[in-house]
């Protein structure tokens, strides 16, 4: 029985209407349709079906979303259009705030229903799932994330979710030709068929990298009283053996060298020793970086990162004696700090990220299927997901992603099945389905059914499933008529 629920809470059983179709799709869609006349009976029941009010068929509510109404033989009449209430008033719920890091399934469900009519049941084992941000959105498509983040399907009953890891029963029934099934017919389908996918996983935060290779430093000019070391201050440092040569220093607070790079960001050698003081470095005018070249009794060469992130471009660097480091007791009182200018390939460079350097993980996937000849390499679309940091979890995601084989579809009829059987078959249910002939033998799911409530006419159930033949995987899809018993 079909039943009205009016915009202001009116209740009436609906009567004299023809054929209602309900559409059901695992984990996606779910709607109704029917026609109604006016009839002496269903008068009042017929005029309180308006756009928004909720139709009642068994365990499932769907929401009016069209209504075309007209006149035939002078007798009005309604067609009907509905879709299933979780899609319709999730979909116009806004959740404003957002959750971050990791979050349970629990959090995720109690932010997208709070201060909506839907309550929710978890049934099974669910793991944490890292979010850079989770929320900001409607109710439905945070729903559809959640499905598929955290790999789950659902049922619904009225305004209750049911969470499962896996929905229906694994009845482990069989549908055999010339057994219990007679009459197939195939389609195959490729318009989908790739064989080679990669993968992206968490964008990194430094948008920059080392290049890997010092570069020369080259000084455009020294501001100040620079002069050359005097006494064995050369000799000395080249006996330490470091590739940095020792160059013109100064000891006047203030005195400075200029310099330019090329590149995304700058890091450098420098000469430390123990009267080194606190020097600044002035990228572009702009941005500013103070180190200390302070090293305790043994002179010796440090790298400094300097900046990074900057547009990749020619920058101009001024490197300036600014004080003395506080914590240097050598250069006390009279004693001025050192700098000395650095010579050689002391310049560390970076440039911006391309391709698969820009993300954490990055992986890629050639499918067994592309040796088959007529196969060959077909790409994907790239897949890109956040959630990924681990190579083999991210390499798991998108091998379950790509669809490396043909679509095969087969039409047959259920009824001598089901009687054969025992047994019903229902949303989300799994078994085989076997053709010694076309040697398919296929793990099969119940993914959709169509269906005429209140009414004898025969169902229509799809299944979708995987059939294993040597090393191969072929995605299929039957649609079985399924006879009233």
């Amino acid at each position: 029985m079909l039943l009205v629920h009016s915009l202001y809470g009116m209740v009436e059983p609906l009567v004299d209407y023809a054929l209602p179709t309900r559409r059901w799709v695992l984990n996606n869609d779910y709607s109704l349709e029917f026609d109604i006349y006016r009839s002496a009976i269903n008068g009042v029941a017929f005029d309180l079906i308006e756009g928004h009010c909720l139709i009642e068929c068994e365990d499932d509510y769907f929401r009016v979303t069209q209504l075309d109404k007209e006149l035939e033989s002078n007798t009005p009449y309604k067609k009907v259009t509905c879709v299933g209430v979780l899609i319709v008033d999730l979909e116009t719920n806004y959740v404003y705030s957002e959750l971050t890091g990791s979050i349970s399934i629990t959090q995720a469900m109690n932010l997208i229903t709070s201060g909506t009519k839907f309550t929710y049941t978890l049934d099974g084992n669910f793991n944490n799932v890292t979010f850079e941000k989770f929320g900001d959105g409607n109710s439905y498509d945070l729903f559809k994330i959640i499905l598929e983040k955290y790999k789950v399907e659902f049922e619904i009953s009225g305004y209750h979710i049911t969470i499962k890891n896996r929905i229906g029963r694994d009845n482990d029934f069989q549908f055999r030709y010339k057994h219990n099934i007679t009459g197939t017919n195939q389609d195959y389908d490729t318009n989908a068929l790739r064989t080679y996918v990669k993968g992206f996983g968490k964008e990194r935060e430094e948008k920059d990298i080392a290049t890997g290779v010092k570069a020369t430093l080259v000084v455009d000019d020294f501001d100040g009283k620079w002069e050359e070391p005097t006494g064995s201050t050369r000799s000395d440092w080249n006996s330490l053996g470091y590739s940095v040569g020792y160059g013109k220093e100064t000891t006047s607070l203030g005195d400075s060298f200029q310099f330019k790079f090329t590149g995304t960001g700058l890091s450098m050698d420098m000469i430390c020793t123990s009267k080194g003081g606190k020097v600044v470095f002035t990228i572009d005018n702009d941005h500013t970086k103070t180190v200390s070249l302070y090293e305790g009794t043994t002179d010796k060469v440090k790298n400094f990162e300097i900046i990074r992130g900057l547009e990749d471009k020619t920058h101009n660097v001024d490197v300036r004696l600014a004080s003395r480091d506080g914590k240097n007791p050598n250069t006390t009182g009279s004693t001025l700090p050192v700098f000395a200018q650095p010579i050689g390939k002391v310049m560390g460079l970076y440039r911006s990220r391309v391709g698969a350097e820009k993300y954490v993980v990055s992986v890629d996937y050639l499918s067994p299927n592309s040796s088959i000849p007529q196969y060959g390499i077909r790409h994907a679309d790239p897949i890109y997901d956040d959630q990924f940091t681990s190579e083999t979890a991210l390499l798991n995601h998108i091998k379950s992603q790509l669809q490396d084989t043909p679509t095969i579809s087969t039409q047959f009829d259920y009824h001598t099945a089901v009687k054969e059987l025992g047994q019903d078959i229902g949303r989300g249910d799994a078994g085989w389905l076997i053709h010694e002939e076309l040697g398919i033998d296929i793990y099969t799911r119940v993914v959709e059914i169509t269906d005429y409530p209140t009414s004898k006419k025969t169902p229509v159930i799809t299944i979708g499933n995987v059939l294993r033949k040597g090393t191969e995987e072929l995605v299929f899809r039957s649609k079985i008529k399924k006879g009233s018993k």
